[in-house]
């Protein structure tokens, strides 16, 4: 399957340092994406999302700030709010912040 979207989730920490970067894959699987996945109620959900990917990647480090960006094919931009298994996900790492890219095409800060 070609990918559709790359989407890349970046964690900081708390002096907005980056951590690590996580990317969506189309045909790799965790047992965290599973059990995330599961506990918001779409277990069909198991290729790992880049957010999830991230957290992963972060270890025993703080992740503070965590920016989420969605671009096509082409490199064009697009939404890139984080969906319900990430969310869970996001909320249970203790993240603090997140940024995203609405609908509009506006960068969101979502205080956690």
């Amino acid at each position: 399957m070609k990918n559709r979207y790359t989407i890349t989730a970046v964690c900081l920490n708390k002096h907005n340092r980056p951590i690590c970067v996580g990317e969506n894959s189309y045909k790799k699987t965790h047992p965290l994406q599973a059990y995330f996945a599961k506990k918001v109620g779409h277990p069909q959900r198991i290729y790992i999302h880049a957010e999830i990917q991230a957290l992963i990647r972060s270890g025993d480090n703080q992740v503070h700030v965590m920016c989420v960006t969605r671009e096509d094919i082409l490199g064009n931009s697009l939404p890139s709010k984080p969906c319900p298994v990430c969310y869970e996900a996001i909320r249970a790492y203790g993240v603090k912040y997140i940024y995203y890219m609405d609908e509009n095409h506006i960068f969101v800060t979502e205080k956690l």
